[in-house]
């Protein structure tokens, strides 16, 4: 599975503990390598039965969805609302 290397941060997680939740979850064998010959991605080989591929797989893209749900989230909402603001309104982004 090839990823765009700025996801590697968001697969691997804090001292590996997304990549060792992602293992532990799904049973698969998970290993990240450089890809060869394309410098902006990564390459995440993913082995075991076919249940336990598609888990892994739907397992890295929610985690990096929700990632960046995170990092969005922080970029456009204030850190310290005002106290007049009670509510938020969200839009969907192209």
């Amino acid at each position: 599975m090839q990823v765009p290397l700025s996801y590697a941060e968001d697969i691997i997680g804090v001292a590996g503990s997304n990549i060792a939740y992602i293992r532990r979850t799904s049973g698969a064998i998970l290993s990240i390598q450089e890809s060869r010959g394309l410098p902006d991605e990564i390459t995440v080989e993913i082995k075991g039965t076919s249940s336990q591929v598609q888990m892994a797989q739907q397992l890295i893209q929610v985690g990096v969805f929700n990632s960046k749900l995170v990092l969005l989230s922080t970029n456009f909402f204030p850190q310290h609302p005002p106290p007049h603001a009670h509510t938020y309104s969200f839009t969907r982004l192209p």
